[in-house]
């Protein structure tokens, strides 16, 4: 499948993850195969008021790998204005629109998810910034905004009409948040809606199994989110089902290095006190199941600077030779 210039082989991506999913997260994806990667969501706003904090975050200039920015707002001019302006600033290989963020202060703004209460709306904001940016354009929803309100088939076609080159739906409702079951049954119907438009399945993929019962929907390929974290290697095992092989993952040492390696990277990226800060969780990840995580994750979670966060990651190795 193609995304604008991009061939993704097997439709392997990494969703947008706010407060995750930074440049060093991406790095060690597209280390381990993922194929298209999107930064965390980005104010619209926030880049219209030039919020240097706020353009920073849509930063793709020392990617790995193709990376579009996703951005979020629900003022079609103002969508419009941001995407245009972080195309012509960063060069992503595209655009994604968040129509899918559950959070509480994300849709009592109108943004996020609770676009899909409002499909006219929803379908503007990909008409406008259809016209002010030459690139792929990607859109994020879910299935409906409740149990009640499962709309994602109209929502889907609306989208497709104004434009959008790819969607992505994340199989469960806004008030699900994250909690199962995935709505197979819907993504598979929204799959024969939009029967010309690339299709992403997203939710609940965190091994072989999860990624097969989502591929027999239908979907072109899948977004893997939270089954990512501390897990980059989710991506090398899809990589090998896709190719008929087996994959064993790697052992603790390969890991605690790769944990190391992305820790380095948030460094570099973020300075020693956001780095430890946002350091503490990342890491916690790359420890679970082996041999003295525990204690591990509770000097993590006091941890005040790079060395202490350093000593979890070696103890632990040590631990598990």
């Amino acid at each position: 499948m193609k995304y604008g210039n991009t061939t993704l082989k097997h439709g392997l991506l990494l969703a947008p993850l706010a407060g995750v999913t930074d440049r060093s997260y991406r790095s060690s994806c597209f280390a381990q195969g993922a194929e298209l990667c999107f930064t965390e969501m980005v104010s619209a706003k926030g880049v219209c008021y030039r919020d240097e904090t706020t353009v920073l975050l849509a930063d793709t200039t020392k990617e790995a790998g193709p990376c579009a920015i996703q951005i979020f707002g629900s003022e079609p001019a103002v969508m419009a204005e941001a995407a245009s302006f972080l195309c012509e600033l960063y060069h992503p290989v595209g655009i994604d629109i968040n129509m899918g963020c559950p959070m509480k202060k994300i849709v009592s703004n109108g943004d996020g998810s609770a676009l899909m209460k409002d499909p006219p709306r929803a379908a503007g904001i990909v008409e406008a910034v259809r016209k002010a940016v030459p690139l792929p354009l990607s859109v994020k929803f879910r299935t409906g905004w409740d149990a009640g309100s499962v709309n994602a088939v109209e929502f889907a076609k609306r989208l497709a009409d104004a434009g959008a080159d790819m969607l992505t739906i994340h199989g469960r409702t806004r008030e699900q948040i994250y909690a199962d079951p995935v709505d197979y049954r819907t993504i598979e119907a929204v799959r024969n809606a939009v029967p010309g438009v690339t299709l992403i399945g997203n939710g609940g993929v965190v091994d072989r199994e999860s990624a097969k019962r989502m591929l027999e929907t239908g979907v072109d390929g899948l977004m893997i989110a939270r089954g990512s974290m501390g897990n980059p290697w989710l991506f090398a095992d899809l990589h090998a089902m896709a190719e008929g092989k087996e994959y064993r993952t790697p052992p603790a040492s390969e890991r605690l290095a790769a944990a190391l390696n992305q820790f380095e990277e948030m460094i570099a990226d973020k300075g020693e006190y956001y780095a430890v800060r946002e350091g503490r969780r990342q890491i916690g990840y790359y420890l679970k199941g082996l041999r003295g995580a525990s204690d591990g994750r509770e000097v993590l979670n006091r941890a005040s600077d790079p060395d202490e966060i350093r000593r979890v990651i070696a103890a632990v190795a040590e631990a598990n030779i």
